[in-house]
């Protein structure tokens, strides 16, 4: 009877140990998630202020060189240089915020599958409504997919801001390397080199319309995560 009454007391403390640190971290999640709601509602009107400038400095380096100001080109050319530069630090930070959402996805999930072993153990050895312990595992499934598909949102935004980093670095340093002059060697075309800020300027209409995407993500994860929340709080309430 000792020997059951210390197992039974000890499968006690660990759901306790469990659900209560549930709380602490359930909160930080929350703060967690209205920061990133911010934090990409900030970067998205930062981004398109950016976007609308970098379309008149292309437009008027073209017309520079339609007319021959062949100075006005190379000063367009060294103030577009240094944007494409705070654009490429903006694409590395973006990247290096892709992993981190990629590793506390895979955290959530992690998370998702101790809560089901949970559940699992409930169902096997009911200490109360059979009930509502199918419930909770039917429950904890769904939050478990939905972190599952997060994740590979996540990794999937990570690999996409990969490519527009190393090809804004391949433009930039195209450009860099490069020298307009009027009446330059045959079989050069200025025009060529023009058009790769067309090419730039996309990319950074992609990263804009990714940070839209992110944003819309942003605002389902928290509403997700709201509700498990909710069901947390009550499936404490249930135990105690």
């Amino acid at each position: 009877m000792k020997a059951l009454f210390f197992l039974s007391l000890s499968f006690f403390m660990l759901i306790s140990t469990f659900t209560f640190s549930q709380a602490p971290q359930n909160a930080r999640e929350a703060v967690q998630d209205q920061h990133q709601i911010r934090r990409d509602q900030n970067m998205l009107a930062r981004d398109r202020q950016e976007l609308a400038a970098f379309d008149r400095k292309r437009k008027r380096i073209y017309e520079a060189w339609k007319t021959g100001d062949i100075q006005s080109v190379r000063i367009l050319k060294k103030e577009l240089l240094k944007d494409m530069d705070r654009e490429i630090a903006q694409a590395r930070a973006w990247l290096n915020q892709t992993q981190a959402e990629v590793h506390q996805s895979k955290k959530e999930v992690e998370q998702d599958k101790a809560e089901l072993a949970r559940d699992r153990r409930d169902a096997r050895h009911p200490r109360g409504d059979a009930l509502d312990d199918a419930r909770d595992l039917h429950r904890d499934r769904h939050d478990k997919r939905d972190d599952q598909r997060d994740l590979a949102d996540d990794k999937g935004d990570r690999n996409q801001a990969a490519k527009r980093l190393n090809r804004m670095t391949e433009i930039r340093d195209q450009l860099l390397a490069y020298e307009f002059i009027l009446n330059g060697a045959p079989g050069d075309n200025p025009i060529n080199k023009l058009r790769l800020l067309d090419e730039f300027q996309h990319i950074m209409e992609n990263q804009v319309n990714a940070l839209v995407r992110e944003l819309g993500e942003d605002i389902r994860e928290s509403k997700e995560d709201a509700r498990e929340r909710r069901d947390d709080r009550r499936e404490r309430r249930e135990k105690y």
